[in-house]
C-alpha cells in the first residue's frame, strides 16, 4: 500500500483511487455487455432464439445465433396468394472450433446440417417463425422470433452401402398436394431421375430407388441439380461444394405444383 503524507495528498490519492476503481468496474461491465450469457436449450425440445440473439445447448457445445432475416414472403393473414411463401432465417452455428453459416425456413421446415465431419449431423426443425405477416404490416426485424428443435440426425444409409470417397449422397422428396390448403408441408419421399451438373457443364445422370435414396461418386468441384421442364419444379437450386474426399449429404426438394 502507499504511504500517504499530508491531508491533501490523502484527499488526492483518494480521488485516484475511486477513478481507477470506477475505470475498473466500467470495463468489466463493458465486457459483460459485448459477451452476454447465452440463455440454455435442450436437444429434442422446442426453444425460442430472438433476433441477433443466441441460444446454448450445453450437451453438444452448440451455440445458435438468429443472425438475420433473409426472406419474408409468407402470405399475409386475410388474403389468397397463388404460393404460401416463406421465412428464411440466417443461423450462425459454432460447435468448439467449428463455425457453420447456414438457413432454415419455414416452407422446407426441416433442414439436415452437419458441423465438421458428416456424421456429427443434427436435424433442425422450424416450428414457427413469428410474428405472421399481417396486410400492410411492417414487421422490424428485432420483434422476430424464430421456435427451433434440434435433434441428432442419422442418415438412412449403412457403412456397407457408402464408400467413402467423394461425392454426394442423399434423399429426394416432393412436396405439394391438398395438405398444402391447410398449411401443412406434405414431404415424401420421391423417386426420380435427376442430373447433376458441374460449372464445366459437365453433367452426371442420377438414379433414385424407390425411396428416394441416392449416391453419386463425383470429382471435387462446384456443382448444383440441373432443373427439369414442367412439372414437378426443382426447389433446391443452390449450388454446392464436394470436397476432395468427403461424402457430402444433400437432400433435394421438388415441388408437384398440386394445391
Amino acid at each position: 500500500m502507499k504511504q500517504v503524507k499530508g491531508k491533501s495528498n490523502l484527499i488526492k490519492f483518494l480521488g485516484e483511487l475511486r477513478k481507477e476503481a470506477f475505470i475498473i468496474s466500467l470495463f468489466f461491465f463493458c465486457s459483460c455487455e459485448e459477451n452476454p450469457v447465452a440463455p440454455n436449450a435442450s436437444l429434442n425440445s422446442d426453444f425460442n432464439i430472438k433476433y441477433d440473439q443466441s441460444v446454448y445447448i450445453t450437451e453438444e457445445n452448440l451455440l445458435i445465433t438468429f443472425e438475420d432475416v433473409i426472406e419474408e414472403s409468407r402470405c399475409p393473414l386475410g388474403l389468397k396468394c397463388y404460393w404460401e411463401g416463406t421465412a428464411k432465417i440466417k443461423l450462425l452455428i459454432r460447435q468448439g472450433n467449428e463455425v457453420r453459416v447456414d438457413t432454415v425456413q419455414t416452407y422446407l421446415p426441416q433442414s439436415i446440417i452437419s458441423i465438421g465431419e458428416i456424421n456429427n449431423s443434427y436435424l433442425f426443425w422450424v416450428k414457427k417463425v413469428e410474428p405472421y405477416p399481417k396486410r400492410n404490416m411492417l414487421i422490424e426485424k428485432r420483434n422476430y422470433i424464430l421456435t427451433l428443435n434440434i435433434s441428432h440426425f442419422t442418415y438412412g444409409f449403412s457403412d456397407s452401402e457408402i464408400e467413402y470417397k467423394t461425392g454426394i449422397f442423399g434423399q429426394v422428396y416432393i412436396t405439394g398436394g391438398p395438405a398444402l390448403r391447410t398449411g401443412y408441408i406434405d414431404e415424401r419421399p420421391f423417386q426420380t431421375t435427376f442430373k447433376i451438373v458441374n460449372n464445366q457443364n459437365d453433367s452426371t445422370t442420377v438414379q433414385t430407388d424407390s425411396t428416394g435414396k441416392f449416391i453419386a461418386y463425383l470429382q471435387p468441384g462446384q456443382y448444383h441439380v440441373a432443373p427439369n421442364k414442367g412439372f414437378p419444379i426443382l426447389i433446391s437450386t443452390e449450388t454446392y461444394n464436394v470436397n476432395d474426399g468427403k461424402m457430402n449429404y444433400l437432400n433435394i426438394f421438388y415441388d408437384s405444383g398440386m394445391r
